[in-house]
Parts: structure tokens; sequence; C-alpha cells
């Protein structure tokens, strides 16, 4: 017989309560969102903690052609679940507050 090497072990997306069913769409969305969110608001020398368990669960719940348009669409400014705030930090505004809400 021939000695077998260990694998290394698969870290997946974790169960999240909020999505209990088999169909992962919502899952998938969420954690994309949040990672987003994350890289954003985050400083740089603390995201590699933060952000790692959303860029996970997005990168192995989402098919690959969604995220790839997603970041296009990032990319240009066009994401549809870019919050206000964020659309102008990546515009390279730094104000978070929107003065024109009441």
């Amino acid at each position: 017989m021939s000695e077998e090497t260990d694998p290394k072990p698969l870290i997946s997306a974790g169960f999240n309560p909020r999505f209990p069913n088999t169909n992962q769409t919502r899952n998938c969305w969420a954690n994309y969102l949040e990672f987003q969110r994350c890289i954003t608001t985050v400083p740089e020398e603390d995201r590699e903690d933060v952000c790692s368990k959303f860029e996970r669960g997005h990168k192995h719940l989402c098919p690959p052609g969604w995220v790839e348009k997603w970041d296009s669409q990032v990319e240009n400014v066009m994401f549809p679940g870019q919050e206000a705030y964020l659309l102008d930090q990546r515009r390279g505004n730094k104000k978070k507050d929107n003065k024109d809400k009441h």
C-alpha cells in the first residue's frame, strides 16, 4: 500500500442562520455586500483579519461570473449594492455623513 498524504482541509463559508434553506443566493449577495463594506471601512492593516470571512463567504457561495460582473461594477462605481457613503469614499470623498438626509 502506498502512503497517502493528508490534503489541506477546505474551509467553506460557515452556516448563517439568516439563510437556513438550500438556495444560497441571498447569502452570496449578503457576503459580497459585507465584504465590499468591510474593505471600504476597515483600515488596510486590519482588513485580512476582519474581512476574510466575508471574502471566503462570497467566493465559496457566488458563481464566479456574478463576482466578476459585480467587481467590474464596483470599479466603475455602478454597483447597485453600494451605499452613498461607500460611493463617496470610492470617488475620493472621505465624508461619511450626508447632510441632505433628514
